[in-house]
C-alpha cells in the first residue's frame, strides 16, 4: 500500500516537471541588452569630425580638462580660454575617471593656465589714427557688365580720425563711435591699398584678424591733407616695385595695420603645420579668391580646440586652410 502511494507521488511529480519544462520551452529566449552611451558617443563623433580635422589632428584620445588646476568640462574651458587670456598650456597622458559610470581610462589631460587678472587678461585696445571704420562687400552680387554673379571684395568704407574724435569728446563728452554727426566720418576710396606687416594683403585679411591679432589701424587717405598724402607717399615708396603705380598718378589711399607679436596663431595648411608668412603670402597671390585655379579658405579655431587638436603649440589658437569642396 505504502508502494503503490509513493509511486503515484513520484508519477505526479514527474508530471509537473515534464509541464513546467514544457512551458518553459515554449516561452521566448529572453536577451539582456546593455547599452553604452560611452562607446557610442565616441564612435560617432570619431566617425563625424575625423573627416573634417587637418591629419595632424588627434581624434582618437578621450579628454579631460583643467583650468587653473580645476577640474572643468571642455566646453567651459573652450569658452573661458581666449587669444588673450591663456599663459601656460600643458597636455599629460592620465588614467582618470571621465563620470561616475565609468570606471578610469586612458585619457589625454590638458591643463589650461590664463590670467586671472581681468584688466590683463582682455584684448588690448586698438591703436592707430583710425577711430572707427565700417566694413562693405565680402557678398555676392550680380556683375554689370556681364550679369554673373561675383564676390565682393571687403573694404573699409567709411571710417573716423582719432583726432576727430577726441576733439568732439572733448566739446561733447562722452561719445559713441558709432554716432555719426557731419564731419566725423570719412569715405575711403575703392583703390585703397591694404598692408598687413609690410605686406600688401586683400582688405578680408584684415577684417579676418580684426579681433584676433591686429595691433594697429593706421588710414592715410590724401583727401584728409597734406601730412595724410605724405605718409601716404612714404609707405607706397617703402614697398618698391612690390606695387606698381603710374607716372605722375596721385598717391593712392593706404590701410596699414600691424599685429601682435608674442601672441600669434599657429597655421595649418592641408593637414600640415605652416607659417603666418606663407598664410600672408597665399593671400597675396589672391589663393583665397573664387576666381583661383584650386580655390581655399580658411578659418579660425579657438585656442583650447587648437591644443585637443595639436597640443600645446595651439595654445593661441590655429588658422586652418582648406581646399573648397
Amino acid at each position: 500500500m505504502q508502494n503503490s502511494t509513493s509511486n503515484r507521488i513520484v508519477v505526479v511529480l514527474v508530471a509537473l516537471v515534464m509541464g513546467v519544462w514544457q512551458a518553459s520551452a515554449q516561452e521566448p529566449e529572453r536577451l539582456e541588452a546593455v547599452l553604452r552611451f560611452d562607446r557610442a558617443q565616441r564612435d560617432t563623433v570619431a566617425e563625424v569630425t575625423a573627416a573634417a580635422l587637418p591629419a595632424v589632428a588627434d581624434t582618437s584620445s578621450r579628454v579631460a580638462c583643467k583650468l587653473n588646476r580645476r577640474r572643468t568640462s571642455f566646453v567651459e574651458a573652450y569658452d573661458a580660454v581666449t587669444l588673450w587670456n591663456v599663459r601656460r598650456v600643458k597636455v599629460k597622458p592620465r588614467r582618470m575617471r571621465l563620470s561616475d559610470t565609468t570606471g578610469r581610462e586612458q585619457v589625454r589631460l590638458l591643463k589650461f593656465f590664463t590670467e586671472r587678472n581681468r584688466r590683463k587678461g582682455v584684448r588690448p585696445h586698438l591703436v592707430g589714427n583710425a577711430a572707427g571704420y565700417t566694413w562693405t562687400g565680402g557678398g555676392e552680387s550680380p556683375d554689370p557688365r556681364t550679369g554673373e554673379w561675383r564676390t565682393e571684395p571687403s573694404r573699409i568704407n567709411t571710417y573716423s580720425l582719432r583726432a576727430d574724435y577726441d576733439s568732439l569728446r572733448r566739446v561733447e563728452g562722452y561719445v559713441q563711435v558709432s554716432w555719426k554727426p557731419e564731419g566725423i566720418w570719412r569715405g575711403l576710396p575703392e583703390d585703397a591699398l591694404y598692408l598687413l606687416d609690410g605686406r600688401p594683403v586683400p582688405g578680408s585679411v584684415l577684417r579676418f584678424i580684426e579681433g584676433l591679432t591686429l595691433r594697429r589701424l593706421d588710414i592715410w587717405n590724401p583727401a584728409d591733407g597734406a601730412e595724410a598724402a605724405e605718409r601716404a607717399v612714404s609707405v607706397l615708396d617703402s614697398l618698391g616695385d612690390a606695387v606698381p603705380r603710374a607716372a605722375g598718378a596721385a598717391p593712392r589711399a593706404v590701410v596699414v595695420g600691424e599685429t601682435y607679436p608674442d601672441r600669434v596663431p599657429l597655421v595649418v595648411l592641408g593637414g600640415r603645420f605652416s607659417t603666418i608668412d606663407a598664410w600672408l603670402a597665399m593671400c597675396q597671390s589672391n589663393a583665397f579668391s573664387t576666381n583661383a585655379s584650386v580655390p581655399m579658405h580658411y578659418y579660425y579655431i579657438l585656442p583650447a580646440e587648437a591644443v585637443q587638436l595639436f597640443g600645446p603649440q595651439g595654445r593661441y589658437g590655429a588658422v586652418c586652410i582648406d581646399l573648397v569642396e
